[in-house]
């Protein structure tokens, strides 16, 4: 075990795993589909000798780490090392381009990076144009390391699995602080990636615990006898670069749970159910009805499966009513909820069959004119929360200001969310500022005609935008992809979407325009690409019109 320093309270994170660790050794921690289940004295001791072989790698204490990689027992090992050592790990998109990845790594300033063997290229192409990213380190079978003005790659230097096994059993002597950096990049839908900075005991109490059943402990202590007890077995299905899945992860592991993953790009619900099956998960994460809706399907297809769960979360995206009604449909012993909360809010609450959720008093609604709503208010206006927040975004002063304004004498975090306020004090929430639709001089959001165009049952999944117009301004337009084998290809008609809306809408919000599209293009983690189906509509619509009429 490594020497860690007491605190009063949960204070840093990799001394929060260490205690953990200590108090329940030989429970199962971190798994891998289809690969033996690591136990907490495993991950500990390897953790251990990853953070060990990062220093004397050359790495300084406060030194950002980029993570590369898809999902695997690795990537929260990594994080875990990361913090035992003092370094800040980061999250990288590996979907990003070559360019993209320069860009990301020069903002982050980053001193290393362990990246996959499958991203070697890319990985190596960023470093060759980046003066301060001076260690590189491969999960695989090679291993690259920079030399003066080039790369060698050979079997006989170190690799992820080397540089652990090379200081298994070292004693890390490193004193931490409940103000380390954690950090997590947040790309959205548009602009240039923005590094969220918190200190690790706010991302702790704000995103990482009380996620699951019980009361987040308060101390050390608390911590090791709520790990005693714990029956936790997690399962986040989107990738761990994003937030939803590596807070998830943490949430399971600091209840004192084990936390499971598979490998590889991509989301095959199949996989899921089995997975869920197998290992008795209890608690799963996904995002939104990009996940949801193949899960149903593939629930229905294999007749259900004898699965475990007690609760299911989606992050990062919110689930239809229709939606979330089917998955209650099949899973009536499972609490079904969305997760509500941003990269810069953390955690603010959840919602059950509606989007409704009851904040406490860290939490409210602020109109446009820089006021706290009061409860019954007709107008919306946008999510407030304070408390534990972030420090603000890394190298932007200007956003930072913006985002995290001082009202009323204490600093807040204000997000893209729109929201109303009831009068019961329950806040509805309505979708986000940045993608909302203004047609005719009203604000529509996206989300609620998505979820009422879901209730159609040949549609697979949809986006609305709000493309040019004229007349309105902008018109409503709902990208749709439809069920494979349901209907035939271009047969659904604006008709049949409006119809889905009659009685759940008020008729300014139905859509315009109608695209028919083989699929929806969405982040790997679920989330929508609002520019990609604006192009999309306007692409696709131009092209019809210019057809000849029959």
């Amino acid at each position: 075990m490594s020497r860690h320093t007491p605190h009063t309270s949960i204070g840093n994170l990799a001394d929060l795993f260490e205690t953990i660790a200590e108090t329940i050794p030989d429970a199962p921690c971190l798994g891998t589909a289809g690969e033996k289940t690591k136990s907490w004295r495993e991950v500990e001791e390897r953790s251990t000798a990853l953070a060990q072989g990062l220093l004397e790698s050359g790495l300084r204490t406060g030194d950002w780490v980029g993570l590369y990689m898809t999902n695997g027992h690795e990537y929260m090992e990594s994080m875990i090392a990361c913090f035992k050592a003092r370094l800040v790990p980061v999250n990288i998109n590996y979907r990003y381009v070559a360019d993209e990845l320069v860009s990301l790594f020069d903002d982050a300033d980053l001193s290393g990076l362990i990246f996959e063997e499958t991203y070697k290229e890319q990985a190596i192409h960023a470093a060759l144009h980046l003066k301060n990213l001076h260690f590189l380190l491969q999960i695989g079978r090679k291993a690259a390391f920079p030399t003066e003005n080039y790369f060698s790659v050979e079997d006989s230097l170190p690799t992820y699995e080397n540089l652990i096994s090379d200081h298994y059993g070292a004693s890390l002597d490193v004193k931490r602080s409940p103000d380390d950096l954690y950090v997590l990049y947040t790309g959205g839908t548009t602009g240039r990636p923005k590094g969220v900075l918190w200190r690790q005991e706010d991302i702790f109490y704000g995103a990482l615990a009380g996620a699951l059943e019980r009361p987040a402990p308060r101390t050390l202590k608390q911590a090791a006898e709520m790990s005693r007890t714990s029956s936790t077995i997690g399962f986040p299905a989107p990738p761990y670069m994003h937030g939803t899945a590596h807070w998830f992860g943490f949430w399971c592991l600091f209840d004192g749970g084990m936390v499971t993953c598979t490998r590889g790009e991509g989301f095959d619900p199949v996989l899921f159910w089995e997975i869920c099956e197998r290992e008795h998960v209890t608690h799963a994460a996904i995002v939104g009805d990009s996940f949801a809706r193949p899960l149903i399907e593939a629930w229905d297809t294999a007749n259900g499966y004898d699965v475990s769960l007690t609760f299911l979360l989606s992050g990062g995206a919110l689930l239809s009513p229709t939606t979330k009604k089917a998955l209650r449909d099949r899973l009536p012993d499972v609490n079904i909820a969305d997760g509500l909360g941003t990269s810069e809010s953390g955690g603010i609450g959840r919602a059950g069959q509606e989007n409704r959720f009851r904040a406490g008093r860290s939490v409210r609604v602020l109109g446009d004119d820089g006021a706290f709503l009061p409860p019954g208010s007709r107008e919306s206006g946008r999510i407030a929360k304070t408390g534990r927040i972030p420090l603000g975004y890394h190298k932007d002063p200007e956003r930072t200001a913006k985002t995290f304004p001082t009202i009323e004498g204490r600093r807040w975090v204000v997000a893209g969310d729109r929201a109303h306020l009831h009068a019961d004090g329950m806040i509805e929430l309505l979708g986000r500022g940045s993608s909302s639709i203004n047609s005719g001089g009203e604000k529509i959001y996206p989300e609620e005609v998505e979820a009422a165009v879901l209730a159609h049952p040949d549609i697979a999944d949809v986006l609305v935008v709000g493309i040019p117009s004229e007349q309105w301004g902008e018109a409503v337009t709902a990208v749709v992809a439809p069920k494979l084998g349901t209907i035939e290809y271009g047969s659904i008609s604006i008709d049949d979407i409006r119809e889905c809306c009659r009685e759940r809408l008020a008729r300014y919000k139905w859509p315009k325009f109608l695209v028919v599209v083989p699929n929806i293009q969405r982040s790997p983690a679920g989330k929508p690409d609002y520019e990609w189906a604006r192009i999309q509509a306007i692409t696709i619509l131009k092209t019809e019109r210019k057809q000849p009429k029959k």
